[in-house]
């Protein structure tokens, strides 16, 4: 056990946590990036040739709290994922708006997660 000279040792304590806290609210948020990629759709569920395809990358763990982002007519992106803890799903539309399924979910986490 380490000792204090100063006094009881609380008002160190208390100080030392304050400080802790102030560089963890003060340090930048875990942001890194993420690329997702995905393969072309060439063709519709019935055959026929896929045209204008576009694609969406959905971005959320939540099915209710999804948002997306329109990547246009590639099949990769780069994102920079600033929850520790995030899920990608894409899916790919057509002129006429018809949007197809999820793809399936990716999940990543940041850096080492231990609890």
């Amino acid at each position: 056990m380490q000792s204090n000279q100063n006094g009881n040792g609380n008002g160190k304590m208390i100080t030392n946590v304050f400080l802790f806290l102030i560089v963890l609210f003060a340090s930048p948020v875990f942001a890194e990036p993420v690329t997702i990629a995905w393969d072309n759709v060439e063709f519709n569920t019935d055959g026929t040739p896929a045209t204008a395809i576009s694609y969406r990358l959905y971005i959320g763990c939540d099915d209710g709290e999804l948002t997306y982002i329109d990547v246009g007519n590639v099949t990769q992106y780069t994102y920079d994922q600033q929850n520790i803890i995030q899920c990608y799903q894409v899916t790919a539309y057509d002129t006429a708006g018809k949007e197809s399924d999820y793809s399936g979910a990716i999940v990543r986490v940041l850096g080492n997660l231990s609890i």
